[in-house]
């Protein structure tokens, strides 16, 4: 009878869930070993840690090329001339630097022309990182291209960050890529257009890009590209300016009039000072909210409960890489509250927002004494990223869970067997009652204009 390991189907089923490292030995075992363990070897090929990648063997980078679906961190010609031995690649994700080197940038255009047909994320940044100086220009045009395949382009997320493109050339890789979801200019300015074309990309939900990138030297040629946006719904976005230099009528007219659906910020660097104004005067439909957590301030809460029955979800952003990981790893990510005498008013938030549905703050760290003052009245909470003031260790918090759970399943028991004791008659003298109290609710709430999702 054969052994398992004789059957191909079985073994690449196998190598799917083993470390790149573990299939680097399982390659040395026989010829069968080799073909099927060289996917997770070869799938993924980072420049900043596959450093010999360049001296590979051509026949090798032939014969196992096609495997590779992620690139990053290209940043030079011998990188990229490797790559060139790729027999049929099947690129999913590419990340590289924009350098000016003209024999780079047409490899480049090539590597994504060939590309097209599988390529759903591309990532392209100024070599030198954030910085205005010395953009390297995109256009892009391969994305069009029908060279190699007349298929139109899957590019799903595009990454354009700290440079220079001419707004045709951007208007070719919106008409281009129509399964485009997500687009960063982080930091990216245009060339303004000398016909502008007012291309719609409904299937656009996602923008990043600095809101003084795109709200400066705005004209008829060279328009906010929000305007190309029209179901947009998550913009993240910053501004290093203060109240009177911000362009708030600009700003709240585009939104207004090509970003109806917008619904969540994410602010970047904005400044503590600036933030209430946007939300109070500027994004005015807002129902989400993603910032950095020293930007919390009693303005701000004051702003956000302004409206307190719009909002959705309120996040901070996760303080570092790897926050995670580190319980994971060590038992407790360490971490400084940065506004330890905030707690009491930050507590208005989750007592007051009665539809929050996501609540995530993994840097705060709540006293339980503060929270049983008065009850939360977001009753449909899926998500909470919270600390608790002495569970400072894995044993502690797991512990704390363990009791939770079971206080809660003792409840439920509990409310059963109330529940099997009612009459039926009680039960629908209850159920009257809910209902009277809804619709009564539901009048006050459309008296005072509170408007629901």
């Amino acid at each position: 009878m054969p052994s398992p390991f004789d059957i191909p189907e079985i073994l690449e089923r196998i190598a799917r869930f083993v470390s790149a490292e573990d299939a680097l030995s399982c390659m040395l075992v026989s010829k069968a070993f080799t073909q099927a363990f060289a996917y997770p070897v070869w799938y993924q090929v980072d420049f900043n840690i596959h450093k010999k990648f360049t001296k590979t063997n051509p026949t090798a980078l032939t014969k196992y090329g096609h495997h590779t679906q992620i690139i990053k961190n290209l940043g030079d010609i011998n990188q990229l001339h490797s790559l060139l031995y790729f027999d049929s690649p099947k690129l999913q994700n590419l990340s590289l630097s924009l350098i000016t080197d003209p024999e780079y940038l047409a490899s480049c255009n090539d590597l994504i022309r060939w590309s097209k047909p599988t390529l759903t994320e591309l990532q392209m940044q100024h070599p030198d990182g954030s910085t205005r100086k010395s953009q390297p220009l995109v256009t892009l045009d391969s994305l069009g291209s029908t060279a190699y395949s007349s298929q139109p382009s899957v590019l799903v997320s595009l990454s354009l960050r700290w440079l220079k493109m001419p707004r045709e050339s951007f208007n070719v890789v919106l008409r281009s890529c129509p399964a485009l979801k997500q687009v960063d200019m982080w930091g990216t300015t245009f060339l303004a257009a000398r016909n502008f074309i007012d291309f719609k990309h409904t299937g656009v939900l996602k923008f990043q890009a600095i809101i003084t990138d795109i709200f400066t030297n705005n004209n008829s040629n060279n328009p906010s590209p929000l305007i190309h946006f029209p179901n947009l719904i998550c913009w993240i976005t910053g501004s290093d300016g203060n109240i009177q230099s911000f362009p708030t009528q600009a700003v709240k007219t585009a939104v207004a009039k090509w970003c109806p659906k917008l619904k969540t910020l994410g602010s970047s660097f904005t400044s503590a000072q600036l933030l209430p104004h946007l939300i109070k005067d500027v994004f005015v439909t807002l129902s989400s909210l993603i910032l950095a957590y020293s930007n919390v301030t009693q303005d701000l809460i004051l702003a956000i409960i302004r409206v307190q029955s719009r909002w959705r979800t309120l996040k901070a952003y996760v303080p570092r890489d790897g926050y995670y990981s580190e319980f994971k790893n060590k038992g407790m990510a360490s971490i400084n509250d940065p506004l330890p005498n905030l707690g009491w008013v930050f507590q208005s938030l989750p007592r007051l927002c009665r539809n929050l549905e996501h609540f995530q703050f993994p840097e705060h760290v709540m006293n339980m004494d503060e929270v049983e003052i008065e009850p939360w009245g977001c009753k449909n909470l899926q998500t909470l990223y919270i600390r608790f003031q002495e569970l400072d260790s894995r044993d502690a918090i797991e512990g704390a869970i363990e009791q939770w759970i079971k206080r809660r399943e003792s409840n439920t028991t509990d409310d059963d067997k109330s529940e099997e004791t009612k009459s039926w008659e009680t039960k629908l003298g209850e159920t009257e009652s809910e209902e009277a109290e809804s619709e009564d609710t539901q009048s006050g709430e459309e008296d005072l204009g509170i408007e629901e999702r």
